[in-house]
C-alpha cells in the first residue's frame, strides 16, 4: 500500500515497538490489557536493514527482540497515527 494510501498512518520504527515489550511477560511480550489480542508473532519496523536491499527489521513479540528479515515475507504491522 502506497504511503498516500494510509492517511496519516506508518510503520513505527524498530525503537517505537521495542517500547512496547515487557521484559516481565513472554509469549507474547506485550502488556494484553493495553493490547488485546495481540499475537506472539512478528511486527514489521519502518526502518530498513542496513547494507542488504530487500530487508528490513521487525520486532518479536514472542521473546522481545528485534531482527532483520526479508520483505517478500508476510508477517503482522502494528500501524501507529502521526499526529
Amino acid at each position: 500500500m502506497a504511503a498516500s494510501q494510509l492517511n496519516g498512518w506508518r510503520l513505527p520504527s524498530t525503537e517505537e515497538l521495542l517500547t512496547l515489550v515487557e521484559s516481565c511477560r513472554v509469549k507474547p511480550t506485550i502488556n494484553l490489557n493495553a493490547f488485546p489480542e495481540t499475537p506472539d508473532g512478528h511486527f514489521w519496523s519502518s526502518n530498513q536493514f542496513d547494507g542488504r536491499n530487500g530487508y528490513a527489521w521487525y520486532v518479536n513479540f514472542r521473546y522481545g527482540f528485534k531482527i532483520w528479515f526479508a520483505t517478500d515475507n508476510r508477517i503482522y504491522a502494528r500501524l501507529v497515527r502521526d499526529h
